[in-house]
Order: C-alpha cells, then sequence, then structure tokens
C-alpha cells in the first residue's frame, strides 16, 4: 500500500468481500469518512459458452468472472459504502453519495 497525504492505493479482487471489506476499513481509518465511493470495476466478457464438439456432448462450466466482477464486485462495493454512509453524520446535507459506473464490455 502507498499512502500520501492526499491520496492512497492498495490492490483489491472486487470479487471477494473480504478484500473490499479490508479496503473500507483500511480507508476509514487513514481518512475517517467517505464522502464518495466509486464501483467502477469491468472486464471485458469472456467466452461464456464453452466450446464444445459437433460429435458428441462436453459438459463445460460457463465462465462466470464477467458477471461476478461487473455485477457481484459492484453490488460488494454498495452494500459496503450504503453501510458507511448510514453511520456518518450528515455534512452539507448528504452522508455521502455513490456513483456506479455500467459496463458495456
Amino acid at each position: 500500500m502507498s499512502i500520501s497525504s492526499s491520496a492512497f492505493f492498495h490492490k483489491a479482487d472486487v470479487t471477494k468481500w473480504q478484500d473490499q471489506v479490508y479496503l473500507f476499513k483500511v480507508t476509514l481509518q487513514h481518512i475517517n469518512r467517505l464522502d464518495y465511493v466509486f464501483a467502477n470495476a469491468g472486464v471485458l466478457e469472456s467466452t461464456f459458452l464453452g466450446h464444445t464438439s459437433s460429435e458428441e456432448v462436453e459438459f463445460i462450466e460457463p465462465d462466470m468472472s464477467t458477471l461476478t466482477i461487473n455485477v457481484v464486485g459492484a453490488l460488494y462495493t454498495c452494500q459496503l459504502a450504503a453501510q458507511v454512509f448510514r453511520t456518518q453524520p450528515l455534512v452539507e446535507g448528504f452522508r455521502g453519495k455513490m456513483v456506479i459506473t455500467a459496463s458495456v464490455a
């Protein structure tokens, strides 16, 4: 993790609840308040349907990584942000703002 007086960076896997919890905790320890949270992770779609032989049935598990990152990861971020915002005092009429970017991937 790299920390400066105005910003810091910490790598996290958005599909892992505990990674995001840790990131929110570290952020709150560093700055004490969240005013804005951006759910902006997205990836290009991989092949969802596995390639199968035209001669025999092969049961291939679909690749769910696009859905997991673009939907589940964003929902985790929103859930955590909402929990933080509810506990914060009002500042200029709001407790926090959330921005969710939909991916065209």
